[in-house]
């Protein structure tokens, strides 16, 4: 037992310094040892050891698999549990599991005392990982309590939790905790980037909440200054502040320059609306209802085109041209049924009918069109909407369904159909009936522009490409594109269409629509990655083997990721199948090296590097990684141990 226990130890030991182990076989090694020979006189030069291998090893889950199973823990294997659990972490935030990262950054922070910096990295990731969850109360107290960490300036997320807490506090309309934390952001900050640009943004809109016009306009101005951080919205809201201030020549110009410096911005429909409000006021009629005509015409779907139809029937009143009025208050009313503006349009058409001493034709008209018109039903139409949506705004969704269809039985083409059908959407949504949800939506979707239509759309894509309708999905995360007014809708629209187009055939709009989403300065890191990897692939169905590489290669620089694993073994694999084998070979080496969680793509490299060698005639050596393949393999996937099997024994027989 002597001698096996020495001679063990020093085998390892090699292992450890010939740094060799993708597979984890030197973490495992090492434990073994420790079980067996828990009293030897290398134990504590083993511990020394494995600590070492545990902290340099990418296979995190399993590493941190062994230390648990370790009976007897020094102060080494509890630094490297910290250090483990932290990478662990950051690997599950990578993959989109941030309620699971949340858990490891917690394990990670019970053994803080190790390292200080693996403390503070845990602490930041943890609120992160809050933060994406939209949890933002405890995203807020996170990243408080790491900026209260002392070395917490060294760090280089520092500048960042600054950033963020502004966020979390604006997410919670608390505006003048969020300004705090935006402009000792920016006071830190240098430079022109699309994040600076943001900022200003939101100190700009901290002050316009709290009706200070004068500074929110100073801060606008700073934003707008920044071409990559949405100088457009920057414009336009210096000009809303404009005329809130009743500088409505001033809020004209701003806008006017909007529309000339951003043509194609999304706020261009609101600039013209806004125009054409300002020369109301300014009672400059002809230029006012060629503003209107311009936002009804150049932008049907706008939400903005109903207000502008609701506007030129005033416009037109006031005029005394009420055959005008009438038009556009008609054309509201039968376009836009059960929306705040049909409401408006038919208090101006009875003013209309009114001053053409015709009560009875308002009557007629009313009764003519029925539904959420009539005058003696609408009172009756919103005490029994009323009930149901009470019963919706409390969270009861299984009552407020039962009350809202029949409210929609009673009124089908009551004033409220537009809500109720969106909130019933919301509760079969939520209670997973995705054909109920889909019906309401697309009701909703189906009678144009409204407060509910972004929401509609974007759920409307999403499930259509959940039941893989993928031309479905498409359509309306392009009308949402068209039609959105926030920022964030445009671009999951823009996110959406890239996962549509991904599924069709169609690589060609797929690479156009997956490089403006990684051109998007304020896409999310890992929707960058997703849209690098869709973009890589549809090269590649493209025959275009120069931009999938380069894609590739980008990916492949963080093994941590599924698709920079996969990317590191394509990239191999093309350099192999273009006769670069050398090249593939160190490909194939360094991804050992890194490693990677996503062990699949590893074996896979693994098979392929027994090919290089195999070309080589050099079988014996094709045949020992193929044997270590199998024999430290712990995935269970089928093609991978078949595949292995198949070529290990046809190697060994041509190498005998």
């Amino acid at each position: 037992m002597a001698i096996k226990e020495d001679a063990m130890f020093n085998y390892i030991k090699l292992n450890y310094e010939l740094s060799f182990s993708p597979f984890n076989e030197i973490v495992n090694s090492f434990l073994q040892f420790i079980e067996e020979f828990p009293n030897s006189e290398h134990i504590d030069a083993a511990y020394q050891y494995m600590g070492q291998a545990l902290l340099t090893t990418k296979n995190y889950r399993q590493a941190l698999e062994a230390m648990e199973s370790i009976g007897h823990k020094n102060a080494e294997v509890y630094r490297a549990m910290q250090r483990v659990a932290y990478l662990r972490g950051l690997e599950l935030f990578t993959n989109l599991q941030f309620t699971q990262s949340i858990d490891m950054f917690d394990y990670s922070l019970k053994y803080g005392s190790y390292d200080r910096d693996i403390k503070m990295g845990a602490l930041y990731w943890r609120a992160e990982a809050h933060y994406r969850l939209d949890d933002y109360a405890a995203a807020q107290k996170g990243y408080l309590e790491f900026l209260q960490t002392p070395g917490s300036r060294n760090m280089e997320e520092f500048l960042t939790a600054h950033y963020n807490m502004g966020y979390v506090s604006f997410k919670q309309n608390n505006y003048a905790e969020a300004q705090k934390w935006f402009t000792q952001y920016v006071n830190r900050s240098s430079g022109t980037t699309a994040m600076m640009g943001d900022a200003y943004n939101r100190l700009g809109d901290t002050y316009f909440m709290v009706r200070d016009f004068t500074n929110a306009m100073n801060w606008y101005d700073r934003a707008a200054g920044v071409p990559s951080g949405s100088p457009d919205y920057a414009m336009f809201q210096k000009a809303l502040a404009q005329g809130i201030g009743h500088n409505q020549q001033a809020k004209i110009r701003q806008l006017d320059k909007l529309i000339q410096m951003y043509p194609v911005s999304p706020y261009v429909d609101d600039a013209w609306y806004e125009m054409g409000r300002s020369y109301v006021h300014l009672n400059n009629l002809p230029d006012a209802i060629r503003a209107f005509k311009t936002v009804r015409d150049k932008y049907p779907r706008s939400s903005f085109a109903r207000k502008a139809m609701l506007q030129l029937g005033l416009v037109f009143y006031n005029s005394g041209d009420l055959g005008q009025s009438m038009v556009y208050y008609k054309r509201v009313v039968n376009e836009f049924p059960g929306t705040p503006e049909a409401e408006d349009a038919l208090l101006g058409l009875r003013n209309v009918y009114m001053d053409q001493n015709d009560p009875d034709g308002y009557i007629r008209y009313t009764n003519q069109i029925g539904g959420f018109a009539r005058v003696d039903e609408r009172q009756r139409d919103s005490l029994s909407y009323v009930a149901a949506e009470r019963l919706y705004m409390a969270g009861n969704c299984d009552q407020s369904l039962i009350q809202l269809e029949n409210y929609l039985r009673a009124y089908p083409q009551g004033r409220f159909v537009l809500n109720a059908h969106f909130y019933m959407a919301d509760c079969h949504y939520r209670a997973g009936n995705m054909d109920k949800a889909l019906t309401s939506f697309e009701f909703v979707t189906g009678r144009g522009k409204s407060l509910f239509s972004e929401d509609a759309l974007k759920y409307a894509g999403e499930i259509h490409f959940r039941k893989e309708n993928y031309t479905e999905a498409l359509g309306y995360f392009e009308r949402l594109e068209e039609e959105a007014d926030l920022e964030e809708n445009r671009q999951e629209a823009m996110i959406g269409q890239m996962r549509a187009l991904s599924k069709l055939t169609n690589p060609s709009a797929t690479v156009e629509v997956a490089g403006q989403v990684m051109a998007n300065t304020r896409m999310a890191p890992e929707i960058v990655r997703e849209a690098r990897y869709i973009k890589a692939l549809a090269h590649l169905s493209l025959g275009q083997k120069t931009g999938a590489l380069t894609e590739f290669r980008s990916l492949a620089e963080n093994t941590s990721s599924v698709e920079g694993a996969e990317a590191k073994y394509r990239v191999a694999q093309m350099l192999y199948d273009d006769q670069k084998k050398e090249e593939s070979e160190q490909v194939i080496f360094d991804f050992v090296n890194k490693g990677t969680p996503h062990q699949y793509w590893l074996a896979r490299s693994f098979i392929l590097l027994s090919d290089i060698y195999a070309d080589r005639q050099e079988f014996f050596q094709a045949a020992q990684y193929l044997e270590s393949l199998l024999e430290n393999y712990k995935g269970d996937e089928e093609d991978i141990r078949r595949v292995a099997e198949e070529k290990l024994e046809r190697y060994r027989g041509l190498g005998q």
